[in-house]
């Protein structure tokens, strides 16, 4: 795997990654963020880059606000944005968890957001999650607001509770095939880029894989791959190879407060 993180690497604030939910959170549905190690070296769009500034700027302002404040203040200022990954990076920035459930009520400016705690299954189950990203490629990028734009009217929008709460009761890898049961989701409402589609056909057509999600605005700036097979060294190789996306190491290596 070509993904080694270098100890002279310098840590920034948390990135993030909305496991299921993004979009119907809109509607005021759950959504699961996962926050991430990101190191300088590394690309950071479409891993929160411009929410991971809010973090950054707020921790270093003389009276910081909590994290109701913040998203409130970023509401006013980003009303297209539900802000949840907002409010999972700046928690995990003080330290209250990594994995975050967070619903949006956009409306009567109120949210609910909660920290799962992370049982031995999950971490093995994170483990065989493998982060891919194509940031790298800006004529691939999708700017969150363009995307949000185009977002169909609210109520079309899927409701992402019971496959949440199906996550959270994972029980194998043979479970995570609900990544994949999301994303069709999204993308039969033509939430997916072109260039998603590819890259998503590709890696869900190889053997070994379980599930695999696209995550980002355009469903195609990171990319999730669930893999059950004693090859997935090879099988993450291949897909990085052939796509030309950029392997970054199994969820549970990336966690935040891991």
């Amino acid at each position: 795997m070509n993904a080694e993180i270098q100890a002279k690497d310098v840590l920034a604030v948390p990135g993030k990654i909305f496991l299921l939910g993004e979009y119907s959170v809109l509607k005021g549905a759950p959504s699961l963020v996962a926050t991430i190690k990101l190191y300088a070296s590394e690309p950071k769009l479409g891993f929160g880059s411009s929410t991971a500034k809010w973090v950054l700027d707020n921790a270093n302002s003389p009276m910081p606000l909590d994290t109701l404040s913040l998203w409130k203040k970023y509401s006013g200022l980003n009303p297209r944005a539900s802000g949840a990954d907002l409010i999972a990076q700046n928690e995990a920035f003080l330290g209250n968890g990594a994995l975050f459930k967070v619903s949006v009520d956009r409306v009567g400016l109120q949210l609910q957001w909660s920290a799962v705690e992370l049982k031995p299954l999950h971490r093995a189950l994170f483990s065989q999650i493998h982060v891919f990203s194509a940031a790298h490629d800006l004529n691939r990028k999708l700017r969150t607001d363009v995307a949000l734009r185009k977002t169909l009217p609210l109520d079309q929008l899927p409701d992402s509770s019971p496959l949440i709460d199906r996550f959270l009761r994972a029980q194998s890898i043979a479970d995570l095939s609900l990544l994949t049961e999301w994303s069709d989701q999204l993308i039969a409402l033509g939430l997916e880029t072109h260039a998603a589609s590819q890259d998503r056909q590709f890696i869900a057509g190889l053997t070994g894989v379980v599930g695999v999600k696209g995550c980002g605005a355009g469903l195609n700036d990171v990319f999730l791959v669930a893999i059950d097979s004693p090859q997935s060294a090879a099988i993450v190789d291949h897909i990085a190879t052939e796509r030309r996306i950029h392997y970054l190491g199994s969820l549970q290596d990336r966690l935040w407060n891991a």
